[in-house]
């Protein structure tokens, strides 16, 4: 009769009778010598009949080095597949947890199993009504406080490696053990690159540790990303390290898939193992193109970078820090930005258009140095800013062109944008080379502010030679006379305004030969640029 309730059943003591069964079916699967339980002498066996037939365990005993112990039960035959639990007779609750909602009790018949099982050394045998030992498990070594000694697999050899200490805290009693295995059990330990962070078309390899902690071989086939690189035997308890791939990548991040595919292999969850290779960019693929240090009250803090390499870069990975928080991890999104594109690092989640760094810096307004890191943290980028350089009281600091040094004070002015930032686009600063001469063009030149529609105005575009200049523009009729003031702020190296052919009174200039006189101020030398253009405002032009 079964115990169903997970509670202790009667304790009938009979008398067994012994009949003829079949030797070795069944065996010692658990044996639970150190239990952590509040009362002693709550150690247990467990026993599991193999099959293919029921055994009648009437009669049998239990022994260790010292003593044997009769085993008692209310119930006769042990049916396939099986199992039953060997308590001694004054268990008290401590298992009661952990028990399948059905289990076979049997008891020993005194308080303790041969005189109380050693938790460092000891020996149990399972021995039936004619007196034959069935089952024998020893152990010569101590094992975790509260946890069993577990059979991996049942109906294979009663060798010590087919034993190891449960997985889980007082065992398995009464249930499949927490480490039962079947013969073959091939697994990735682990996986490694040499070196660590290869530099771009640089040979590297991929190493993998191997192991079969089964108790037979396997001939074993090992994949990358789905393609099977090497064949090789593993022996029972072997591990093996395998050199898989020797190869190169371009700059970026790359994911091999590793699987060892081994037949009748019982536990495939550690079959698989990846790896991330980060092969390191060059200095200056990526840029710090844009700061925003001094938000206004209420707003984030964050850095723009510009992708200044020939080929698309995902963010994965990659990093800011300053000169106080240097941070190991980055940012755990996939996007990508293209050539010549851009991106908004910052902490900030509120804009879905941003790149999140959950750990990106506190940026001093003062001065603070700000490093860009790629996935295989190697520096692509650096600044050092200070205050003087631009940038504060809600305005960002820009970068003025790609091709100057990063911590060139030249290179870096206030944002001229109305909206005193330009995250994800152009500077406004910006300036794809510096001349050595500055350049003005009027487009249309003759035009007819006349009202009609039709060159109504004239677009004036410069470049001056300096990165940010205080740009300053006049125009003069023949006489020499101020006609009016059509530019008078500080400028990225070049830019554009507009002349509507009016005197700064409103009223419309007459017909004729007017002068521009534009005058550049280097921001940072105060050396003076000047030049003129001559526009002609001819009314009715058709």
């Amino acid at each position: 009769m079964k115990n169903v309730s997970g509670k202790l059943p009667v304790r009938i003591f009979i008398s067994f009778i012994s009949i003829t069964f079949a030797f070795g079916q069944v065996v010692i699967t658990e044996v639970l010598f150190d239990p952590d339980c509040p009362l002693a002498n709550q150690e247990f066996v467990e026993i599991f009949n193999l099959g293919p037939d029921p055994v009648d365990i009437t009669g049998w005993s239990l022994a260790d080095n010292h003593s044997i112990d009769e085993l008692v039960s209310d119930f006769s035959w042990l049916e396939v597949g099986e199992f039953a639990v060997i308590l001694e007779q004054d268990y008290s609750e401590c298992f009661d947890l952990v028990f399948p909602d059905e289990v076979n009790y049997i008891f020993v018949d005194d308080n303790s199993i041969g005189n109380g099982l050693g938790n460092s050394a000891d020996v149990v045998h399972l021995i039936n009504a004619t007196g034959d030992t069935v089952s024998t498990v020893s152990w010569a070594a101590g094992i975790t406080h509260g946890h069993s000694l577990e059979k991996i697999v049942p109906d294979f050899d009663n060798i010590p490696e087919n034993w190891r200490e449960s997985i889980d805290l007082l065992g398995t009693p009464g249930s499949q053990n927490s480490i039962a295995s079947q013969l073959i059990d091939v697994g990735i330990d682990s996986v490694w690159v040499v070196p660590d962070h290869p530099r771009e078309s640089e040979i590297f390899d991929i190493i993998a540790l191997f192991s079969n902690s089964g108790l037979v071989g396997s001939q074993t086939n090992i994949s990358v990303n789905g393609e099977v690189v090497y064949s090789l035997w593993i022996d029972p308890f072997q591990s093996v390290q395998i050199p898989l791939l020797n190869t190169s990548r371009e700059s970026g991040t790359h994911q091999f898939l590793i699987d060892a595919l081994a037949a009748e292999d019982y536990n495939t969850e550690n079959d698989t193992i990846s790896i991330t290779v980060s092969v390191a960019y060059d200095y200056g693929d990526m840029l710090i193109n844009e700061i925003m240090y001094d938000p206004l009250t209420g707003n984030p803090e964050w850095a723009e970078i510009a992708n200044a390499s020939s080929s698309e870069i995902s963010v994965l990975g990659w990093r800011i820090n300053d000169k106080d928080e240097f941070q190991s991890s980055g940012i755990s999104t996939m996007d990508t930005i293209p050539v010549f594109g851009f991106a908004v690092v910052t902490k900030d989640t509120l804009n879905p258009d941003n790149i999140y760094q959950s750990n990106f810096p506190t940026l001093n307004n003062s001065e603070d140095h700000v490093y860009l890191f790629d996935p295989s943290g190697k520096m692509i980028d650096h600044v050092f800013y200070e205050s003087w350089w631009g940038g504060g009281d809600g305005f960002s600091l820009e970068r003025v062109t790609h091709f100057l040094d990063s911590n060139y004070p030249q290179n870096w002015g206030t944002c001229v944008s109305d909206s005193g930032a330009t995250p994800g686009i152009r500077n406004s600063l910006f300036a794809e080379q510096i001349t050595s001469d500055g350049v003005i063009t009027v487009h249309p030149n003759p035009f007819s502010p006349d009202g009609d529609g039709y060159e109504d105005e004239t677009i004036i575009s410069y470049r001056v030679p300096f990165t940010q200049a205080y740009i300053h523009a006049v125009i003069y009729d023949v006489r020499g006379r101020e006609i009016d003031t059509l530019f008078d702020q500080v400028s990225a190296a070049e830019g554009i305004f507009r002349w509507d052919g009016k005197m700064k009174s409103g009223y419309r200039c007459k017909t004729g030969q007017y002068i521009l006189i534009l005058e550049a101020s280097d921001s940072w030398t105060k050396s003076v640029w000047k030049g003129n253009a001559r526009i002609i405002v001819a009314n009715h032009l058709k």
